[in-house]
């Protein structure tokens, strides 16, 4: 560091020293060279690294140093200079003469100082072979010929280069090398790209490599050694590059022999098809009930030749094959639906004569795949997989236990890319998730009008657009879930009061005359004297508050509250007209403001899954609103905060099962950013390997896949006599006001008391559901504004004995009316203080503040509250080794007939003991069981525990031991049967192993058994092993294992 401090000047390298810190502390992130130096008397050119460390000189501009640090960083050179330049053209510049950096003349003094210096490489980055003086051009040749390594970055037509340097003649130059790609075949297959292109020469001593990124469409203003990002956001190719840079740099100085390979040199990867015989599929995509029928034809008809007719699926598991005798130049097949367990598919043909195989051809169809595991992760990949690179990473991905790709930004790619695209992660048996677009606005707005307007005719056309050419493109392999974007809002940071575009004014209108009888009962209840609806224009905030009355602005708010449902019911209803079984939804919530346009008693109805960032008042919100053919979760990533304690990657994927949800969408696969100073991102590493992080939470999602999702998915979640009302009135008044909604602080506290509470809406208060006896305690968070039935109906409750906890008192109706309702039957609670702690992404969870003063006498008055409640009871009690309670862990409880199960999870905040010694005290004494560890803890009232930061476990609480049972295979059919018919369901785990002892992953599974009686079918293929296979079934919740050996 002290040599880099010398060369790049105190300014600088000041201001860059958080991120050469950051890089220093992150040594995971780069993969550095290991040098191998021979011992005395062994030297070879066999050995790879031979050679020793090398010193570099880096020239190129000033904002792309720090790949400079990062290429070096991976090389371990052992010394390295950088030269900044202005600009790509420009060495410096005539705006700086004088100064001490870019005065054109002083930087020219420096660089040739610096070139008279012994390097062993020199690296230029990005800077026109004309931005450097003819004697300067001149002394870098000279360096070369006498065995400098020169690797040059950004040079188009390498080869012109030296034609015109051999036509100078000021050097002589052999282009002995003729390929144009220096890499070995291992290295090509997984690194190589199709953008880049390679020149080499030899210079005298020296080498030279040229590298050029031909589809680069500008050079970027901080990538000086990779390729800018143009079309997709690209850091994982990023990492690769610098490592495909560390290859060439170690070619140019003779470290690392690498062979040449002829520069035409490709794989074909498309399916072949012999002149003499053609396939015809009479589509590409099948559903699961479909048979699948085409035409082979012939194009030179014999008679009465043998064909034989294959499905394979892309497992290489033969489903169906027949032999059929031809006569003609036409032959129409028909094979049978298909269960599958992958989309991608293959028809194959073979004519036969004599025994041997003459022709043959095959065509790949796919056939939609009913539904992944009880608990799905997707990954968000930013790059192209359809490249090789990017076909190892799925690999890479499928290997951790990924089940779908979040394939982004679609309209940034064209046909060809789509499609590719999504062959390759069919190809690669994963489910797809293409990013359709993204409703998203953070603008100035112009005249109060958003751009793009949601009703515009324009805007909605452009959408259909982008949908037909995803029905071209991804559709054929159906996509598992289709996006509709990331951190989708209405509006979003700028606190915009839109839209009031012509449309949506319009829209507007008809929307009021669905609220308003007649425009009279408009104007009483607005204080207004429209003369008719023509007339009649939103509200907007700042004039709502001149008035001193909000009503008008409310309706305005809920106006576009329901335009931003509609443009997702739009989405939605523009690709359901192509799959109509298609699941949509978005991810990274940023709408649940009152700008937001987020109410989400609207949206949760209209759209099939949603993934926002960690949030505990979301989930119980997804939770209770979601039906349970929808899917919700939660984004995880290699945030800052994640990459500093992994153990946040673990609390994720356990709270968000605990929490209801079945998904989990890490962002992102590869490649990182620099937010801050500070390095974010990265699941894998260049080398396709895990970091720990992301390899954590792959173990801890791969474990949940193995029981705990189907046991909790299939019970229901207990709550503790608690409900809270969700109510957009409440947003928009603490909004108008100034103040603070404390929805969040209300749902924090019961989770941290092991209380689960219910959000409820305006039609469940409604319902006649509503009762004291299902929900003793409602919690009005805000509710200074309810509408005059709901009022009523909490009235009703209250004198039926109903508690009320409210941090403002109900007073006004829709109309603007006061509201007739017993204030003294209301108890009083403000948690004021404890939303100025927002949390950070990828935790896990929101930060309750149990460390401060402050937030602890909130949380002990909260609970001291709850106590006076009679039925409001937490399913057990916490407490530490002093009989206090721990704070920073809480409970969760799910029925099941007599069964009960119990999880129990420790917050993972870093400030915080690492190890606490926790008591859960139950109800009464029963047999417990750890179902994680699938072990018989004994027959108890209390479970004693030793828990870390992050660390989540789950119990279940049973009136009896395990039931016993027995097994049975037929044809394929595993039949459980338990000992007696019990009141509860039961979970297993099936294991299904070949003859050879493997484990058959796509046989294995989760099998649900009700009445104490069920079967497991197991889809064999033709082509399975003959001979012993052995089923291993696993009581999920007591761990009882029982293994049956069968023949097939």
């Amino acid at each position: 560091m002290r040599k880099l401090k010398s060369i790049l000047g105190p300014c600088l390298f000041f201001s860059l020293l958080p991120i050469f810190a950051s890089l220093n502390s992150q040594t995971e992130i780069a993969e550095s060279m290991n040098w191998k130096m021979p011992a005395a008397g062994n030297e070879s050119p066999d050995n790879l690294f031979h050679g020793g460390k090398i010193k570099i000189l880096f020239i190129g501009t000033w904002e792309g140093q720090i790949e400079s640090i990062k290429l070096a960083e991976k090389l371990r050179a052992l010394e390295i200079a950088t030269h900044m330049t202005y600009s790509n053209k420009e060495l410096g510049s005539e705006k700086f003469t004088g100064a001490a950096i870019f005065d054109p003349v002083e930087t020219k003094r420096e660089l040739s100082g610096k070139l008279d210096k012994n390097w062993d490489l020199i690296v230029v980055g990005k800077i026109d072979w004309a931005a450097f003086p003819k004697e300067l051009q001149l002394k870098i040749l000279k360096k070369v010929h006498s065995g400098t390594g020169l690797l040059y970055i950004g040079i188009h037509n390498g080869d012109r280069f030296i034609k015109r340097i051999k036509t100078e003649k000021s050097i002589p130059i052999e282009d002995t090398i003729k390929a144009s790609i220096i890499l070995d075949k291992k290295f090509k297959e997984t690194y190589s790209l199709p953008e880049t292109k390679i020149v080499c020469a030899k210079l005298g001593k020296g080498k030279i490599c040229f590298v050029d990124y031909t589809g680069e469409l500008h050079n970027g203003s901080i990538q000086m050694l990779t390729p800018t990002r143009y079309i997709y956001d690209t850091p994982f190719i990023y990492d690769c590059y610098l490592d495909f840079l560390n290859k060439c740099a170690m070619w140019v100085t003779n470290r690392l022999d690498v062979k040449t390979e002829d520069a035409n040199a490709h794989f074909n990867m498309d399916e072949a098809s012999p002149a003499d015989i053609e396939l015809q599929p009479d589509k590409f995509s099948f559903l699961p009930k479909e048979a699948i029928t085409g035409k082979l034809l012939l194009k030179s008809p014999k008679t009465n030749i043998s064909v034989v007719l294959e499905l394979y699926d892309n497992l290489n598991r033969l489903i169906e094959k027949k032999e059929v005798h031809v006569s003609g130049d036409t032959l129409s097949f028909k094979f049978a639906p298909v269960a599958p367990l992958v989309p991608l598919h293959y028809i194959c043909a073979q004519i036969i004569s004599n025994g041997t195989v003459v022709s043959e051809a095959r065509k790949p169809i796919a056939v939609k795949t009913e539904a992944a595991a009880d608990f799905v992760l997707a990954v968000w990949v930013t790059h192209p997989v359809n490249l090789p690179v990017g076909k190892n990473l799925l690999k890479s991905l499928k290997s951790y236990g990924v089940d779908v790709i979040y394939s982004y930004n679609m309209p940034a790619k064209n046909d060809i890319q789509l499609s590719s695209e999504g062959k390759a992660i069919a190809e690669a048996n994963l489910l797809s998730m293409p990013y359709a677009l993204r409703i998203f606005f953070s603008d100035s707005p112009v005249n109060m009008t958003r751009k793009p307007c949601l009703n515009d005719p324009e805007y909605r056309k452009s959408i259909k657009y982008i949908f037909k050419r995803q029905e071209k493109s991804f559709w054929p392999y159906f996509p598992f879930y289709y996006s509709l974007g990331d951190e989708n809002a209405l509006s979003a940071y700028n606190n915009a009061d839109i839209c009031c575009s012509e449309f949506c004014n319009k829209d507007f209108i008809k929307f009021l005359q669905g609220k308003f009888k007649t425009l009279n009962d408009l104007n009483t209840c607005w204080h207004k004297n429209y003369k008719s609806w023509d007339e009649v224009k939103p509200i907007l905030l700042t004039d709502a508050k001149k008035d001193k009355y909000l009503i008008p602005w409310f309706y305005h708010r809920m106006h576009m509250d329901k335009v931003y449902t509609d443009i997702h019911d739009f989405c939605k209803g523009e690709i359901r007209n192509f799959d109509p079984d298609a699941k949509v939804g978005f991810e990274g919530f940023l709408c649940g403001s009152t700008w937001g346009g987020g109410d989400y008693t609207q949206l949760f109805k209209q759209l099939d899954f949603f993934v926002p960032y960690a949030s505990v008042t979301d989930n119980e919100i997804m939770r209770s609103f979601c039906s349970p053919a929808k899917s919700y979760g939660t984004i995880c990533g290699a945030y800052s905060a994640t990459m500093s304690n992994p153990k946040r990657s673990s609390y994720a994927a356990w709270d968000t099962l605990f929490s209801g949800g079945n998904l989990i969408v890490w962002w992102q696969a590869s490649g990182y950013f620099f937010e801050n100073g500070k390095i974010i991102g990265p699941g894998l590493k260049p080398d396709l390997t895990a970091y720990s992080w992301f390899n954590l939470l792959c173990d801890e999602v791969n474990e949940i896949k193995m029981g705990a999702a189907t046991v909790l998915e299939n019970s229901h979640s207990v709550n503790s006599g608690t409900a809270i009302l969700y109510n957009r009135l409440a947003y928009y008044a603490a909004t108008a006001n100034d103040r603070t909604l404390h929805l969040n602080s209300f749902v924090k506290l019961l989770k941290d008391s092991s209380l689960r509470a219910d959000i409820l809406c305006f039609e469940d208060i409604l319902d006649s559901s509503f009762t004291p006896e299902k929900y003793p305690l409602l919690i009005l968070p805000g509710c200074e504004y309810l509408p005059k039935s709901v009022a009523e109906k909490i009235s009703v409750y209250m004198n039926l004995g109903g508690k009320i906890i409210c941090d403002i008192y109900p007073s006004t109706d829709m109309n603007g009316n006061s509201l007739d309702i017993d204030k003294s039957k209301m108890l009083m609670f403000n948690p004021e203080n404890l939303e100025k702690y927002n949390g950070d992404w990828g935790m896990g969870e929101v930060k309750n503040f149990p460390w401060t003063e402050n937030g602890a006498i909130i949380r002990k008055n909260f609970q001291k509250l709850l106590a006076s409640i009679d039925k409001v009871k937490a399913p057990v009690e916490l407490s530490d080794t002093s009989g206090n309670d721990p704070f920073d862990c809480n409970a969760r409880e799910w029925s099941n007939g007599t069964e009960k199960y119990l999880a129990i999870q420790r917050y993972p905040y870093p400030d915080s003991p690492e190890t606490k010694n926790i008591k859960v005290k139950l109800r009464k004494p029963v047999f417990v069981y750890d179902i994680r560890k699938r072990k018989l803890l004994g027959f108890r009232d209390t479970i004693n525990l030793n828990i870390q930061q992050g660390d989540s476990f789950l119990f279940a609480l049973l009136n009896r031991k395990h039931l016993d049972f027995n097994i049975s295979v037929t044809n394929g059919t595993l039949k459980i049967s338990a000992s007696e018919k019990p009141d509860e369901k039961l979970f297993f785990k099936i294991d299904i192993f070949s003859p050879d002892g493997k484990k058959i992953s796509y046989y294995s599974g989760n099998a649900v058994i009700t009445d104490g009686v069920g079967e497991y079918h197991i889809k064999y293929a033709l082509n399975d092993a003959p001979g012993e296979w052995t089923a291993k079934i696993t009581d999920i919740v007591t761990g009882v294992c029982k293994t049956l050996k069968y023949t097939r």
